[in-house]
């Protein structure tokens, strides 16, 4: 029934936090660069409201007006090449995401069920997930040493990043010890992988339906 699209608009308080946030990734291609302004076009001319906000990813932006739309009764799917977006999986949230990289293969992931298929840990842990392995894609760095069964294997005894670290004492010897020198790196990883939902933007619904576009703007930019 309604419709937008986000787009990121560059640096990101993330980057201010760790320098080397997406530093492995390439460069994007010239030629990507001017597309990615014509799709801007694209998306006016078919009057899709178009969210950014300065300062935040794309991600932040869409988990904000997913939370808000769900908060009205809204059921919410997200269109996403991004695994990050799984940790807003539940409730009236869908995430919608291509498999092996293909768009025509891409499923809904509904609920917790469907993230532990994925991640191994529900949705609501993945961000603590993400704060031990890292992410590769990301440049998160996670905990030195520590790989997803080991993580997975942690999240089934403890609940939470918190409850790990309140009971190191606990956990056994070496494992114990990369937690320890890593601490730091932890938090900032979770803290890196965490999407804001508390942004304040706005979604105008009448100007977001579906089919509220005018043959004559498309027909100019297809032309």
């Amino acid at each position: 029934d309604y419709l937008a699209v986000a787009f990121d608009t560059g640096k990101t308080f993330r980057d201010e936090m760790f320098p080397e946030y997406k530093a492995t990734r390439e460069k994007m291609p010239d030629d990507l660069k001017i597309q990615i302004g014509r799709i801007r076009q694209m998306v006016d001319a078919f009057n899709i409201p178009r969210l950014e906000m300065e300062g935040y990813e794309a991600d932040d932006v869409l988990g904000s007006i997913a939370k808000k739309a769900a908060a009205q009764g809204l059921g919410v799917k997200i269109i996403t090449g991004d695994r990050d977006l799984l940790q807003l999986v539940g409730g009236l949230i869908i995430v919608n995401l291509p498999e092996g990289g293909k768009l025509a293969d891409a499923r809904d992931y509904v609920n917790d069920d469907d993230v532990i298929g994925k991640f191994g840990v529900p949705a609501n842990l993945v961000v603590d997930y993400k704060a031990l392995v890292g992410d590769t894609s990301d440049n998160i760095p996670g905990v030195k040493g520590i790989g997803e069964k080991t993580a997975q294997n942690l999240f089934a005894t403890y609940h939470s990043l918190d409850d790990i670290y309140a009971h190191l004492d606990a956990i056994p010897g070496k494992l114990r010890e990369k937690l320890e020198v890593d601490r730091k790196m932890a938090y900032m990883s979770r803290d890196l992988a965490l999407i804001r939902t508390d942004l304040p933007v706005e979604l105008d619904l009448e100007k977001a339906k579906a089919d509220h576009w005018e043959l004559a703007s498309v027909e100019e930019i297809f032309q």
